[in-house]
């Protein structure tokens, strides 16, 4: 399946809404837009509604609507969970403070335009390029990939280590055993030194 949509989550609430028999219901609500339109854009909606989505199976695998339905659940529904057991609403990736690759003043602009982690940064297409009006973001975006690769090298190479010092490990741990054994077999040693 296709990644989530990059969504600017303003707010979750609850509406409460009298039923015809006089029963009181809940119904969650979220107020989202699409990443460099947060000025422009704001789509109210009942999660009820963005989180009944057709089943991928069958004629829906192929249905470019019900496609979009799904990653815009996807990338509501971590958020939402989050909201429910009354959590802040969660970062998913590298907030930008943690990156040296901005400037404070490039930072704020960034969150004005719904955009809060180097994750999103480098998935901004020339379309955002256009519209969110943001001086030197080609080189943000190019300088936010460059990040992330060094940042996955880096957890590979890490593993990598992690690995070589556990065979290093079972390597002395064998050679110790093996000496073990050695000792053992050898030829007159006393019975007692054997049981």
């Amino acid at each position: 399946m296709a990644e989530p949509m990059q969504l600017f989550i303003k707010k979750f609430w609850t509406e409460y809404k009298t039923g015809k028999k006089g029963e009181t219901r809940e119904i969650d609500m979220v107020e989202y837009s699409p990443i460099g339109s947060i000025q422009k854009t704001s789509i109210p909606k009942s999660i009820k509604e963005i989180s009944s989505v057709i089943p991928l199976e069958g004629r829906g695998a192929h249905n470019p609507a019900v496609l979009m339905a799904h990653m815009r659940w996807d990338a509501i529904r971590p958020s939402y969970e989050a909201w429910k057991k009354g959590h802040e609403i969660p970062l998913d990736g590298t907030p930008l403070a943690a990156w040296p690759g901005l400037t404070n003043e490039q930072a704020q602009l960034l969150k004005m335009k719904g955009v809060k982690t180097v994750e999103q940064i480098a998935a901004l297409t020339d379309t955002h390029k256009q519209s969110m009006g943001v001086p030197g973001l080609h080189d943000m975006i190019t300088n936010a990939q460059r990040f992330l690769k060094a940042q996955e090298k880096s957890v590979v190479v890490d593993a990598l280590s992690k690995k070589d010092e556990e065979i290093a490990e079972l390597r002395a741990q064998m050679a110790e055993l093996v000496d073990m054994v050695k000792e053992k077999r050898k030829p007159g040693r006393p019975k007692s030194e054997a049981a």
